[in-house]
């Protein structure tokens, strides 16, 4: 499933709530706040027809702050995704997550 995923499906859904898995019986609520291509990204597929890289950063609640590591993350049209989320910083809205796509 993630192979298939490219920066525009996350696109669509920036603003998005997503269900984030933190153990079998805790989740919590993170916002899809931002999906954008690498820095040398220019089109959606590169010339061997591999998906473009990019990244996509999710706003999580400030406590608890969460390890980097894969979790699972629920969204109504997408499905269920194990994505590997590193904690970047907090804001004033709570703690971010990226998740980077090669």
């Amino acid at each position: 499933m993630l192979e298939s995923l490219d920066l525009a499906i996350f696109t669509r859904h920036v603003g998005d709530v997503f269900r984030l898995a933190i153990d079998e019986t805790t989740t919590i609520e993170a916002r899809l706040i931002e999906a954008t291509p690498s820095t040398v990204a220019s089109t959606s597929a590169t010339p061997n027809g591999r998906r473009v890289p990019f990244s996509v950063v999710f706003r999580g609640p400030g406590s608890p702050l969460l390890p980097q590591r894969i979790y699972r993350l629920e969204h109504p049209e997408l499905g269920a995704l194990d994505v590997f989320l590193v904690p970047i910083g907090q804001d004033a809205g709570g703690m971010v997550y990226e998740a980077v796509f090669n």
